[in-house]
């Protein structure tokens, strides 16, 4: 018998696809290896392991940081306490969000010099469309036993002339003493920020290079410095320069177009009583000083502040 006849081939054709198709069904139906297994149980427990060990970290590291700021907030306080306020204020400004350092930071940030401090608001960007900007200060000076601290805003931060006029002037005669003391005081605080500023005599050494007269003392809540007064407490230091603000470029103060730095009054007279003290742009001293009557140079107001209780 012939086994090559076409229907021969055919059923043998048809029972090698059965067997085929009977192998992978049994392949779909075998379960898996127990090594196969395992791999991925390890794979999935290294992973979870390893997630684990990620938040264990960031929790310790949480607490951690907690416990530390604790350590140093404490510590600043026995700082305070035993005296030693300016390290205290440094300890806490080292801390800035811990819950407590805001409040007590609050009560001594006027005893620090150099410290910067807000209080009244005065416009600095130039856009008068979005409000006033809190005016920003520097603690020049604090007086423990009266309870009081001398501040100087951090920037020039208008245009103002010295005296609108050719003539002789002295602190007491000029137009810039009579701005801080009626416009910019009216325009620049309210309500219980106006009851902090302290009226203070304010005496106007003569010229310490020239000799000329320096004029009579006079009762001021804001001032300029004298000359002396930035020797003593700003001379070589960073605050030294007078950095302007927008609007003071905007109203003629004559300004770096680099640095941004102004001539600045002081209320010192020049070598002679046509001239004023001035700092100059990068920051150092002109006992020369410039015309009274300039229309560039900037305004650093300064005052003494009620901080105590």
């Amino acid at each position: 018998m012939d086994n090559n006849t076409p229907e021969n081939k055919l059923e043998s054709a048809e029972n090698i696809s059965d067997e085929v198709k009977d192998k992978k069904k049994k392949k779909e139906k075998t379960p898996p290896k127990m090594s196969d297994m395992m791999r991925k149980m390890n794979r999935t427990l290294k992973i979870q392991t390893a997630w684990i060990l990620i938040l264990s970290i960031a929790v310790i590291g949480l607490a951690g940081c907690v416990f530390s700021d604790i350590l140093v907030y404490n510590y600043a306080k026995i700082c305070i306490n035993s005296g030693n306020i300016e390290r205290g204020v440094e300890l806490l400004n080292s801390i800035p969000h811990y819950s407590a350092t805001a409040d007590l930071l609050d009560q001594y940030k006027y005893t620090v010099k150099g410290n910067i401090i807000r209080l009244g608001t005065y416009e600095q960007d130039g856009d008068t469309g979005n409000g006033s900007e809190a005016l920003e200060w520097i603690v020049l000076d604090y007086d423990a036993e009266e309870k009081k601290a001398l501040i100087m805003t951090l920037y020039a931060i208008d245009c103002v002339v010295y005296k609108d006029s050719y003539g002789a002037v002295t602190w007491e005669t000029s137009d810039a003493r009579r701005w801080l003391n009626r416009d910019f005081i009216r325009k620049a605080f309210k309500g219980n920020e106006l009851g902090m500023i302290i009226e203070s005599d304010i005496e106007t050494p003569n010229n310490s290079k020239y000799n000329t007269k320096g004029g009579n003392v006079t009762a001021d809540q804001v001032f300029l410095l004298s000359d002396e007064e930035f020797n003593k407490y700003l001379k070589g230091t960073e605050h030294a320069i007078g950095y302007t603000t927008q609007y003071a470029r905007d109203n003629g103060v004559q300004s770096g177009p680099i640095s941004g730095t102004s001539v600045c009054w002081l209320r010192s007279p020049g070598e002679s009583l046509v001239y004023v003290s001035t700092v100059s742009y990068v920051g150092e001293l002109n006992s020369m000083g410039v015309y009274s009557y300039s229309y560039s140079c900037g305004v650093r107001p300064a005052m003494w502040v009620n901080v105590g209780e």
